[in-house]
């Protein structure tokens, strides 16, 4: 009978062992509730919005493009000549198209500026 006891005994230590080492385990991985159907599902959830952001973006972006050119080719002849209408329209047109989306608000950002200052220093302007 003490064989039995201590084969027992030894089986409960090897449980008791593994249950101190298995138990924290068990409690950073829980128990999966949803479905295959809802795992592969949510990604593509995912990227409809991500690609819907991105083409919102895309289109205010171009929007205010359209508007910074429609100012340019507004100005009057005398205000064509400056060097800032050219610099103007090459960040619009060249610059803008190599830029990434990132960057554009950026190079929109210095093409208004530009324009700013192509208005103020128009035909207009008193020369000093």
């Amino acid at each position: 009978m003490t064989d039995e006891n201590k084969i027992i005994g030894d089986a409960f230590a090897i449980f008791v062992k593994l249950f101190i080492v298995i138990l924290p385990v068990v409690r950073f991985f829980p128990i999966e509730t949803e479905s295959l159907a809802d795992r592969f599902e949510k990604p593509v959830v995912t990227a409809l919005r991500q690609q819907v952001a991105f083409r919102q973006r895309h289109h205010e972006i171009e929007k205010d493009r359209a508007e910074l050119i429609a100012r340019l080719s507004a100005l009057k002849e005398p205000s064509r000549k400056h060097p800032g209408y050219k610099r103007a329209l090459r960040l619009l047109n060249n610059t803008f198209g190599k830029s990434s989306l990132a960057q554009r608000p950026a190079v929109l950002k210095a093409a208004t500026w530009l324009i700013n200052i192509v208005e103020r220093q128009g035909p207009n302007a008193s020369n000093d």
